[in-house]
């Protein structure tokens, strides 16, 4: 990636193994942006974190830090508060740089799957700013297929001190697609149908109802009323016939499921990118990634799904820790 102006946009996977790996290249990382008077930005687990700390004395206090548990409450805040920190704080001729890591270990397929397409829409969504981003991954504690899918959607790559172009790296609009597949509904799901604007009522009614029997209640509950009314609203207005809404559970995780049998947006990188702060349109799916851990959309042949899914027990109205 690159500007106009020349300055670099890069978005680099580091893959590491062990504590001394990863400050040894983050440390000069963050130090070089430093040296140039760049703002620097980290958002890392609490233990990356002390081991900055650690590595960098006082410099440590010139960086901006948020700890990843807070900062990827979802990814939709997380990518929100990235590109508002972009906005403040680059300009023509004035770089920064970033470095990002949620703790994937032990996460669900679905959380994973999710962080991963994010990874690749990263791609577009920096391109307007002169930012140098990395992302570390733990060799030590990944299974070999999310190694492969970092490779896949960072341009470069740095690994035992060497850094290059990715061989894998894969343009951002077909990763997401390829990896949108979304499964349909369980026959057991309650469901509700809808085709016309005066339904909508009708709907949140039924969501309210569905979310009250998982335990959802308050302003957790409302949030994701509103969410799933965005996701709902999309699908009248750009979707087709047959329309219906389904809730259940999955793995641990509360599913609100909108299909309309239209064929879905034409750019899959669409939900992922951040609308101007006045736009009229492109707010309903970007509403719902800010509330639920992960939204996913995808087309088959019986027309378009946006699963909506959310952790339970979900729901504390919690915002992100801004950058501090």
């Amino acid at each position: 990636m690159s500007r106009p102006d020349g300055l670099p946009a890069r978005h680099r996977a580091l893959l590491y193994r062990g504590p001394r790996d990863f400050t040894g290249a983050i440390g000069p990382f963050i130090c070089a942006g430093l040296a140039a008077r760049q703002p620097v930005l980290v958002a890392v687990p609490a233990g990356q974190l002390a081991l900055i700390r650690r590595d960098l004395g006082a410099d440590y206090q010139a960086v901006q830090v948020a700890d990843a548990g807070d900062f990827y409450q979802t990814l939709g805040r997380a990518t929100r508060t990235v590109v508002e920190w972009l906005r403040a704080h680059t300009a023509p001729g004035r770089a920064a740089r970033v470095v990002a890591e949620q703790d994937l270990a032990g996460r669900a397929e679905t959380d994973i799957a999710a962080y991963l397409r994010a990874e690749a829409a990263a791609n577009v969504i920096y391109q307007p700013y002169a930012v140098s981003v990395l992302c570390p991954f733990n060799v030590s504690s990944l299974p070999e297929g999310v190694l492969h899918d970092a490779q896949r959607t960072h341009p470069e790559l740095a690994r035992e001190g060497v850094v290059a172009s990715s061989p894998l790296y894969s343009d951002p609009a077909q990763f997401v697609r390829e990896r949108s597949v979304t499964a349909g509904p369980p026959r057991s799901a309650a469901s509700i149908g809808f085709g016309v604007p005066g339904d909508l009522s009708g709907v949140r009614r039924f969501l309210r109802a569905e979310l009250a029997a998982a335990g959802v209640a308050g302003e957790a509950a409302q949030a994701l009323v509103i969410a799933v009314g965005e996701v709902v609203s999309n699908a009248l207005a750009h979707g087709q016939p047959p329309r219906r809404l389904w809730v259940y559970s999955d793995q641990g995780k509360l599913v609100c499921h909108v299909q309309d049998g239209g064929p879905g947006p034409d750019d899959p990188l669409s939900p992922y990118l951040v609308p101007e702060p006045h736009a009229l349109r492109g707010q309903g799916l970007w509403l719902a990634r800010q509330v639920a851990d992960s939204v996913e959309l995808a087309s088959d042949a019986t027309g378009t799904h946006v699963r909506v899914l959310a952790r339970l027990p979900f729901g504390n109205g919690d915002q992100p820790a801004a950058a501090r």
